[in-house]
């Protein structure tokens, strides 16, 4: 049998089939956030479901999109039916504070990663975790405070899954320390206890569950969130530092 092509449908019908939705069930068509939560996805593997079953279901692909679409509008101001209806989403998104630290700590993240990659630049990396998440390794490596201190041990001790951000955080300090280590520096602290409450946590964006998203058609904090724009020139974004 022939294939069914998918064609995206354009912002306005999207829109409109939302109203459409929420009317029928009671809701207030002139609230702009609780049309945006109907409006459904024109890609990608959720395709065809709406942004508030996305937030629901998967919210560490929603903060992957959002972010992905972020960099795609740096370079592109096009609106075809898929770039516009991304901009819907991340209008959405965005909208909820939890969802908006997790994208803005991607973006730094990506940011960090790739001043990092230059050569002699390893130091520039963030550790992307726990509680000191926006240091860089250096920065944590280096500090002479004695939390901070006492932190940079606990890696050094943890058996970390390959690829991950500890295993590389690990690795680091582990060179540091060779690179450091001299018969009076190797006899330093080697008995000193290392605080249990540092263990780092993972942050918001990669713990299932944490991000929680909004109640049905409601926002997350209660309030009213920022309206998505009517037209294609205001579009929101999620902020976040480049560091």
């Amino acid at each position: 049998s022939a294939t069914v092509r998918f064609v995206a449908k354009a912002l306005e019908e999207v829109r409109r089939d939302a109203v459409a939705h929420v009317v029928s069930q009671g809701g207030d068509h002139g609230n702009n956030m609780l049309v945006l939560s109907q409006s459904t996805m024109q890609f990608g593997k959720y395709r065809g479901q709406t942004f508030q079953w996305l937030l629901t279901n998967d919210m560490g692909y929603a903060v992957s999109l959002v972010t992905s679409h972020q960099r795609e509008r740096e370079g592109d101001s096009s609106m075809s039916p898929y770039m516009a209806n991304k901009d819907a989403l991340t209008s959405y998104a965005c909208a909820f504070p939890d969802i908006a630290s997790a994208v803005g700590d991607r973006r730094a993240q990506d940011v960090s990663r790739l001043r990092s990659s230059q050569p002699g630049q390893e130091d520039l990396r963030l550790v992307a975790f726990g509680v000191h998440k926006d240091l860089t390794w250096r920065d944590l490596y280096e500090a002479t405070d004695k939390e901070k201190r006492g932190y940079v041990k606990w890696p050094k001790i943890q058996t970390p899954r390959t690829g991950t951000q500890m295993e590389a955080l690990q690795k680091y300090i582990l060179r540091r320390d060779q690179e450091s280590r001299s018969p009076a520096s190797s006899q330093v602290g080697s008995s000193q206890a290392i605080p249990m409450q540092l263990a780092p946590s993972q942050p918001a964006s990669q713990r299932p569950g944490t991000l929680q998203p909004p109640r049905p058609l409601r926002a997350a904090s209660g309030e009213q969130p920022p309206s998505a724009p009517e037209d294609t020139e205001g579009r929101a974004s999620c902020t976040f530092s480049s560091r």
